[in-house]
């Protein structure tokens, strides 16, 4: 239980409490309960959804239910694409880039990749049909955590000190092999109607496989991972779910 609140207050801004200090391990540890915090979020989003449409049309919707998702996760993820559009686009050094991504202000390339991102986000959620809506928020939320899972087991940390050195290249088989079983069977079990239950694997799969492909390049850019990158492969692979669910 324990680990699962820290991963809740590591990756939300809900007011949780953890006793005791918090080591490095405890903070690797979390790591399998990604996706299962991804499902809480999901099912916050879907309820939400579901008592504003009584209230608003449906682009109203739409925009306060994404507004609702940065306000819980604190922004944090789309914090880190920003930076890391910053520094990735640059055509700088690797040294300089990585001064980029640490430097607190937003360069006119974070701007306008996160613009682009919300607004596809928005568009996908405005075109999914009716009876497949509830089932793409309470996954896509799973599928950019789970993402988050699989990048740390797969790719070293980029600097030796930030917060992406807690987790990249310190999460084994352990962890992330539950985390990878418990998204298949959720995502099964929600798609298995609308859009079917392999419409709901590829988009899964498919995404996690973008996400990856995203952080082997910055990888090789950078020489490694940094936190801004795990921000950054979190929103675009849950861009890339929205946009595999609705193409099926």
């Amino acid at each position: 239980m324990r680990t699962f609140l820290l991963s809740l207050q590591f990756l939300t801004r809900l007011p949780v409490s953890i006793r005791g200090q918090v080591t490095p391990p405890d903070m690797v540890g979390s790591a399998v309960f990604f996706p299962l915090v991804g499902s809480v979020i999901g099912l916050a989003l879907a309820g939400l959804d579901i008592a504003l449409s009584h209230l608003y049309a449906r682009p109203l919707v739409v925009v306060l239910d994404l507004s609702f998702l940065a306000l819980l996760t604190g922004g944090l993820h789309l914090d880190g694409l920003m930076d890391s559009a910053d520094g990735l686009f640059s055509g700088r050094s690797r040294e300089r880039a990585l001064e980029i991504m640490k430097d607190s202000r937003v360069g006119a390339m974070g701007v306008l990749t996160v613009l682009l991102v919300l607004f596809l986000q928005s568009a996908a959620l405005l075109v999914v049909p009716e009876g497949n809506r509830l089932g793409l928020l309470l996954l896509f939320p799973l599928a950019g955590r789970l993402s988050l899972v699989l990048v740390a087991a797969r790719f070293p940390p980029a600097k030796a000190t930030g917060l992406g050195n807690l987790l990249a290249g310190r999460v084994g088989r352990s962890l992330w092999l539950p985390a990878l079983l418990y998204s298949l069977l959720v995502t099964y079990s929600v798609a298995i109607l609308r859009p079917g239950w392999m419409g709901g694997i590829l988009a899964l799969l498919g995404s996690q496989i973008l996400g990856l492909a995203l952080a082997h390049w910055a990888a090789r850019r950078l020489g490694g991972i940094t936190g801004d990158i795990f921000g950054a492969v979190e929103v675009l692979t849950e861009l890339a779910f929205m946009l595999i669910w609705v193409a099926l």
